[in-house]
């Protein structure tokens, strides 16, 4: 009898202590769960972390840029530098018609002064040699420029190897999706060529370059000024002060 009354009172007391265990136990007991739980998780979040640092950043940088060095030389060699050239004569050619000569032809005794010393043997040389040097400068420009062209594409090469390498020692390890990184910079690059090509239309071609009376006061001015450092010429002018080229 005494013995069951012993351990109902240790029992009691047993029970009483577990009940006024203070919360702070409990709360310890609680988080420690938590982070057993949330270990797994956060492994994963700093694995995604790594692995877009690491794998995902990196092939986004050389993909985008390869793409973009095949726009720009693409577009520079084969359409803008065609566009240029046409801007370039076409300055010339305003340059050109804005000469006024036809008065000073009518005289008799200029034109047939023109017409005798343009048709002379010395004259059809100076032609025919006008002509052999442009045609060899036009051939050593495109060559030159075909060659600059090609060395254009070097860092591109290089890029497109360290992208295939980086590809193939990533992508069984990351599982990554190839065709929706390629498309998503494809699309990329097809709208920075819109704006490219708008750009290029609205604001390049627009652009206000030297006018031809411009042009014309610059040949003037370095034509007299060349002339004035004869020794035996001399212009009383100021407009030779405004000639920055020679």
């Amino acid at each position: 009898m005494l013995s069951d009354v012993e351990l109902s009172r240790v029992n009691n007391i047993s029970h009483q202590n577990l009940l006024n265990l203070p919360e702070n136990n409990y709360t310890i007991a609680n988080n420690n769960e938590i982070e057993i739980e949330n270990k797994p998780k956060n492994r994963c979040l700093r694995r995604d972390r790594k692995t877009n640092n690491y794998v995902i950043i990196p092939l986004h940088l050389v993909l985008h840029i390869i793409f973009l060095s095949i726009f720009e030389i693409v577009l520079y060699f084969n359409y803008i530098t065609q566009i240029e050239n046409k801007v370039f004569m076409d300055r010339i050619g305003n340059y050109i018609n804005k000469i006024e000569i036809s008065d000073k032809v009518n005289d008799p005794t200029i034109s047939s002064t023109i017409n005798y010393e343009l048709n002379t043997k010395n004259a059809y040389s100076y032609y025919n040699n006008l002509e052999f040097y442009n045609d060899q400068s036009v051939k050593y420009r495109n060559n030159f420029n075909t060659e600059l062209e090609n060395n254009s594409f070097i860092v591109t090469y290089i890029l497109a190897a360290v992208f295939i390498f980086y590809t193939l020692i990533t992508i069984f390890r990351y599982r990554l999706n190839l065709i929706k990184l390629i498309s998503e910079h494809v699309i990329l690059i097809f709208c920075i060529a819109l704006y490219e090509i708008w750009f290029f239309y609205n604001v390049i071609l627009k652009y206000k370059l030297l006018d031809s009376d411009e042009i014309n006061f610059t040949v003037m001015s370095c034509l007299l000024k060349k002339l004035n450092n004869e020794p035996n010429i001399h212009i009383n002018t100021t407009i030779i002060n405004y000639c920055d080229l020679l």
